[in-house]
């Protein structure tokens, strides 16, 4: 197991563990680090990671959150509405 994975894994069990529901926000970068024992950059491509398979979705200056990005606007609706007609 190469140690993205390896602290991918970590981080889904800490979000497991602690309780988070859907759309909660996580601790942020640094102190997740600390808690995974990683750097900022493990920590970051394991975000990634999580992000990829929609468990966590990241917005800038706002933070971390549990589960996919949720539709922001009527637009977005509209739109997905469509592509599956």
């Amino acid at each position: 197991m190469n140690e993205t994975t390896a602290v991918s894994q970590r981080l889904r069990d800490l979000i497991d563990s602690a309780g988070y529901r859907l759309n909660d926000r996580i601790l942020p970068e640094r102190e997740l680090c600390k808690r995974l024992d990683t750097t900022r950059n493990q920590l970051r491509k394991a975000l990634a990671d999580l992000e990829a398979q929609g468990l966590i979705w990241r917005h800038v200056g706002r933070g971390t959150f549990v589960g996919s990005r949720p539709v922001l606007n009527l637009q977005d609706v509209t739109y997905l509405r469509d592509q599956i007609k």
